[in-house]
């Protein structure tokens, strides 16, 4: 006897047998029943569970499906319809330079950022729809779409009904800095070709900054130059990093601890500027280009430069110390594991960290810039930040063999809006827990915070211009489908808070 085999697929979290019937109860808690003497055979896979339904021919008088509605006669004036076949999932935009990738999930408005100067480009859309209409045209894959705002697109199921999505395709704000290579890794390798909007700029070699590279997540990136670069009028130098925001949705908080460090210290600090990153013709998203602490004229200008990290990465020389085990790594000049200069610098902070640890202050102050500390210390205690003397932590011994900490910090993971506004960080860590109980230490570290304390109002007020620049390019890197301008506007006001309730915690503990 023939028999018609019919297949039913749903996603579907659950299913059981009950009175002769396969029950399936989907997400939105609706229930169908289908009959258990017609299933022929069932399939669990992870994204959905597969009903083979099979009848007798002669039980079967004829099967019909809806209605199929044909591409002109799509109703666009017509209410929503939302269903399963008239989804849309994500879409990339496609021009001569550069691809990107978007989400619609949870009802989101992407943001597509193109390069300058693009007026249009070829999107490719993934969905559940049979037909998709753009700002009321039909469209079909290879079309062109004009850059621009709120881009209407709807999808259309095979019966007609429609849902509406939108969509912004702008040029970024920030300046552009484009990078072709020949593959990443933490390894030093020469790049095809960099330009910062628009100019060239001339040969160099980029490694991944860390010890890894995952290609799944946003990495930071080091850039050492042929010869000497201005980027951006920043100091020329062959050494820069390109950081990455990840985790930072405000993109705002790497810049917002450059501008309290700026603040706070007279000396030295990195510059930063705001860019976002085309590489190899993928967009990157938002990124701050800053300089590495290196010696030379306009940076530290004498002596030789070291960072305190967690671990080494391949071909560093470092030196790690003996009462505090914090490990150096010599940044600037090479030394080499065995080099003079590695080993001087080594007795140097050995003798200084026993003077610590014995509370010696006159001979703790003969050897270490105890303001420099202290403005080191307010940053990192103001951003909260929980790598403070573990990593990124940047000092200098100059010619006089006498140490500076560099105050700034590389603080996109800091000023957590999410963590708890009280507990210190480098205030209870290493050579800090023992500086405060220094007198002059105490009142180098008071002194600074008052320039933050008194300064907040500016602070705030900067934060909310920089908001306003940059919303379009942090809408753009997010990589929440959910994430919008009211979001945005709420983590700008979270961060904001936050900030305000950690200063007054501080004041309350720096009194």
């Amino acid at each position: 006897m023939k028999k018609f085999l019919l297949t039913f697929s749903a996603c579907v979290p659950l299913f059981a047998f009950s009175q002769g019937e396969v029950k399936v109860t989907f997400t939105n808690n609706k229930t169908i029943s289908l009959p258990m003497e017609a299933v022929d055979s069932m399939l669990s896979e992870p994204n959905q569970q597969v009903f083979h339904l099979s009848y007798s021919s002669d039980e079967v008088k004829n099967i019909s499906f809806s209605k199929m509605v044909s591409e002109k006669d799509v109703d666009l004036k017509a209410s929503d319809k939302p269903q399963p076949f008239n989804q849309l999932f994500s879409m990339s935009a496609e021009t001569k330079e550069i691809i990107v990738y978007a989400s619609f999930a949870d009802g989101a408005n992407p943001i597509i950022p193109l390069l300058p100067k693009t007026e249009s480009f070829v999107p490719s859309f993934s969905t559940s729809g049979s037909y998709i209409f753009i700002n009321g045209k039909a469209w079909k894959e290879g079309d062109e779409v004009k850059i621009g705002k709120n881009i209407e697109v709807k999808v259309a199921a095979y019966n007609g009904d429609v849902r509406t999505y939108h969509f912004d395709a702008v040029t970024p704000s920030c300046p552009i800095i484009e990078i072709k290579t020949n593959g990443l890794s933490t390894d030093w390798s020469d790049l095809k070709s960099i330009s910062v909007d628009g100019k060239s700029l001339d040969a160099c070699k980029i490694k991944v900054k860390g010890d890894s590279y995952d290609s799944s997540k946003k990495n930071s990136f080091n850039i050492k130059f042929d010869s000497k670069q201005e980027i951006l009028n920043i100091t020329k130098n062959k050494r820069w990093t390109l950081e990455a925001n990840a985790g930072d949705h405000a993109c705002i908080r790497g810049l917002l601890g450059y501008e309290i460090a700026n603040r706070v210290s007279g000396s030295w600090n990195p510059q930063a500027k705001e860019v976002v990153l085309i590489m190899d013709g993928y967009y990157y998203g938002f990124y701050l280009i800053s300089e590495q602490p290196r010696v030379c004229k306009g940076r530290v200008e004498e002596g030789i430069v070291m960072c305190i990290e967690d671990a080494p990465d391949e071909g560093d020389d470092y030196f790690q110390s003996q009462l505090f085990n914090s490990l150096f790594i010599m940044k600037d000049p090479n030394t080499g594991m065995d080099g003079a200069k590695l080993v001087r610098t080594r007795e140097v902070v050995e003798k200084l960290e026993q003077a610590i640890a014995a509370k010696k202050w006159s001979q703790v102050h003969s050897m270490l810039d105890i303001q420099s500390v202290a403005e080191w210390t307010v940053v990192n205690e103001v951003a909260k930040n929980d790598k403070s003397f573990g990593s990124d932590t940047y000092i200098y011994m100059d010619d006089d063999k006498k140490i500076h900490f560099i105050p700034s910090t590389q603080s996109a993971k800091a000023f957590n809006a999410d963590s708890d506004t009280e507990g210190f960080t480098a205030y209870d860590r290493n050579w800090v827990s023992l500086l405060k109980d220094d007198s002059d230490f105490n009142s180098a570290l008071k002194k600074a915070f008052e320039k933050v304390k008194s300064a907040e109002t500016d602070i705030l007020a900067w934060i909310d211009k920089k908001a306003d620049q940059n919303a379009g390019d942090a809408l753009a890197n997010s990589y929440s489908s959910s994430y919008n301008s009211e979001t945005y506007k709420n983590e700008i006001a979270n961060l904001k808070d936050w900030l305000s309730a950690r200063i007054k915690w501080l004041s309350s503990e720096w009194k």
